[in-house]
Formats: structure tokens, sequence, C-alpha cells
């Protein structure tokens, strides 16, 4: 009877040490087995691969696109896989940075030109106007 008492005492270690290597060794190489066998995740179709992304100005944005004389707007960009790009008129705190913001007021209506040159003679531009409106009388 002892014999037997032992063998079932040996047999519960085992199962318990087996369901512990399952739960913290097992699981991590069961999970990743299984996400191979489903295959690779989605891509999100709204997002090309970088490879395959070309010259482009991803954004390019004026906000407000109205303004009172003396007020500011913001001049946002961002460019992608540019060799050089340039903002026209020249503004002083464009850095050549390929992703920024910057504050602009000019005296009068302006449009403001980005463009973008790519390695291989390529060229890609967006323009947008920024409107200075005169101020409306008091009544």
């Amino acid at each position: 009877m002892d014999r037997w008492r032992q063998t079932l005492l040996l047999g519960r270690l085992v199962l318990w040490c087996a369901m512990f290597w399952f739960i913290f060794d097992g699981l991590p190489y069961i999970a990743a087995w299984r996400q191979r066998m489903s295959g690779p995740a989605p891509r999100n179709a709204a997002q090309p691969a970088p490879a395959a992304q070309g010259l482009s100005i991803v954004s390019f944005t004026l906000t407000p696109a109205a303004i009172q004389p003396g007020a500011s707007a913001n001049l946002c960009y961002e460019v992608l896989n540019a060799a050089s790009f340039s903002l026209d008129p020249p503004h002083p705190a464009f850095t050549h940075a390929p992703k920024a913001c910057l504050p602009v007021s000019p005296a009068a209506t302006t449009r403001y030109t980005l463009t973008a040159s790519g390695a291989r003679r390529s060229k890609v531009s967006r323009s947008l106007l920024l409107t200075v409106q005169p101020a409306s009388a008091a009544r």
C-alpha cells in the first residue's frame, strides 16, 4: 500500500510541475505558435509601407485661413522623402525640418508655397492663401 501512495504522490508532483511549466513557460511558446499559424497581422490599408512611399507633402495647413492686420496664423507642414524643400516667401523661423509649424503674420494677403524636391529631380508643390482682412468699422 505504501508503494501505491508514493506513486500517487510522485504523480501529483509531476502534474504540478507540468502545470507550473505550462503557465509560466509554455504559454508564450503556444501564443507564438498560434500567431505563426494564423499568419502575419493585416496591414492598415490607409498607410502604405515606408519603402513604397515616394516624395510627398503629407500635410500643409494654415490655421486660421483669414486674419485681421497684426494677428498671426500657424503655417504647419510635413514632407516625406524629400532631398530638399523650401518655403516661399521665405520665413526667418524656417529650419528645413521635415515637420514644423511656423507663426506667420503678414501685413497683406499672402500666398505661401511649399516645394519639395526628391533625389531623382521630382518636385511636389502645394500652396495656401492667407487672407488679411481689413478691420471692420465699429458702429
